[in-house]
């Protein structure tokens, strides 16, 4: 009898051992666990919102044919990524040259024997430009296409999280338990989209300087950040 009560002992402190051991496992491993699905969810989140961001900027290096501006007072290009875009151009020193899109065709409102930096992309509208006379052809030089934040695009996301926060997150496709803010930050202002985070939470953010075409249609860079709990 006193055996048996013995064995009994022994079975009782060994299923209390195995679950201190499992307990403190659970303890040591859970958080590094917690910690990783944390951070994919914010390299997830971080990369929807910058793909809803960012819009394409074509850049062309354009000078008249063959230099040859004599009786020419614009230049007109034909460029095949035209359709559904506007166009700013700018002279070497960064100043802003009238031009528009007119028949199929960018015309820029001078014509000199110099390089001009002729910019596409949606919702730039070009500045007033009568463009009439005679018309020297332009060649393309060199060409870029980039993938830059667009700040219209990142209005309109702050918008939709200040007014319709659920919906943005479906529309981004960001899991049901992580919530997230964002921010883009210039040298003088700052868009911020960012409900109270409750206290004692972590919080994780990933933030990347990076092209932003802003809405008068310069090119600037600025600290975009994004942020999950």
């Amino acid at each position: 009898m006193e055996k048996r009560g013995i064995g009994h002992i022994e079975v009782i402190l060994s299923f209390i051992l195995f679950i201190s051991a499992t307990s403190l496992a659970l303890y040591f491993f859970m958080p590094a666990y917690k910690t990783e699905i944390i951070s994919s969810s914010l390299s997830y989140t971080y990369d929807s919102i910058l793909k809803s961001a960012n819009t394409e900027l074509f850049t062309y290096y354009v000078q008249p044919e063959n230099g040859d501006c004599t009786g020419k007072n614009i230049i007109s290009l034909t460029i095949d990524e035209i359709s559904g875009k506007g166009v700013i151009v700018e002279d070497k020193n960064g100043g802003e040259i009238g031009s528009k899109i007119t028949g199929g065709k960018v015309c820029i409102d001078t014509c000199q024997n110099t390089i001009y930096s002729v910019y596409l992309s949606e919702g730039f509208t070009g500045s007033p430009s009568g463009c009439n006379g005679a018309s020297a052809d332009g060649i393309i030089v060199s060409s870029l296409l980039e993938k830059v934040i667009s700040e219209d695009n990142i209005i309109k996301m702050a918008n939709d999280y200040e007014e319709t926060y659920d919906l943005l997150k479906e529309k981004l496709e960001i899991p049901t338990q992580t919530d997230f803010a964002f921010s883009l930050i210039f040298s003088t202002i700052r868009i911020d989209a960012e409900k109270e985070i409750p206290s004692g939470i972590d919080i994780y953010s990933q933030s990347t300087r990076l092209k932003v075409l802003r809405k008068d249609g310069k090119r600037e860079f600025a600290d975009f950040q994004v942020k999950v709990w």
